[in-house]
């Protein structure tokens, strides 16, 4: 049997992924474990799993250094690599959005800045809505580009909003919704064609399961 390489990002859609992992047979407590490694091997699961940044998931997927990735729609959408996405995971929902200290329309102010982690998303939905803005890509910490005067808005993606609000910032409109994605390498899937579709089915299980469980622990409440 292979071994399939799964690359699953920090941050947001971390705590989840392992969730996925562990239903498909992964364990993944090993994860867990505060240490420094980044390549995580099973020989029973025949699986290796890789931890990165987000935005380097579909890096490694794309060039085929990993079989699976777990990658914000976010990010898709903004870097177009060439791999199959193939699961809405349901999981890590947010919304790319447009916000600043004020809520005035920026359709209607000159020399609008606005800083991004997401360079061609933002052009794209700001050209969209007849926004002229020069674009400030940042790579972090994009709150405080209008509090120091860098940008006059950012587009940021947005959970709960709250550390908008901390940063005493609006939402002025929202651009794009995202979640959770499953994504293979194209190359992948035909060499490993029955490992990789029978990971697929159990994810799809996986995702099944947890919304009928959502939508019947919502109406018990």
């Amino acid at each position: 049997m292979e071994y399939l390489t799964v690359a699953v990002p920090k941050g947001n859609l971390f705590d989840e992924s392992l969730k996925l992992l562990d239903y498909i047979g992964f364990p993944a407590n090993q994860l867990k474990d505060e240490n420094r490694k980044l390549i995580f091997t099973d020989t029973r699961a025949k699986m290796k799993v890789v931890v990165t940044r987000n935005f380097d998931v579909p890096v490694y997927v794309e060039h085929g250094a990993a079989d699976f990735g777990i990658v914000g729609k976010d990010v898709i959408a903004e870097m177009k690599p060439n791999v199959m996405e193939l699961l809405d995971l349901r999981y890590g929902r947010c919304t790319l959005c447009l916000a600043g200290k004020e809520k005035d329309d920026p359709k209607f102010l000159n020399n609008v800045r606005v800083a991004t982690k997401y360079p061609n998303l933002a052009s794209h939905f700001l050209s969209k809505e007849g926004i002229r803005a020069r674009i400030i890509k940042l790579h972090g910490h994009i709150e405080l580009a209008p509090l120091l005067g860098l940008s006059t808005y950012i587009v940021d993606l947005v959970a709960t909003g709250r550390t908008l609000k901390e940063n005493n910032l609006f939402i002025i409109k929202p651009l794009f919704s995202s979640s959770a994605r499953l994504i293979a390498n194209p190359f992948s899937w035909k060499l490993k064609r029955d490992v990789m579709l029978d990971f697929f089915e159990k994810a799809r299980f996986y995702i099944e399961e947890r919304s009928v469980m959502n939508v019947s622990g919502h109406h018990r409440r």
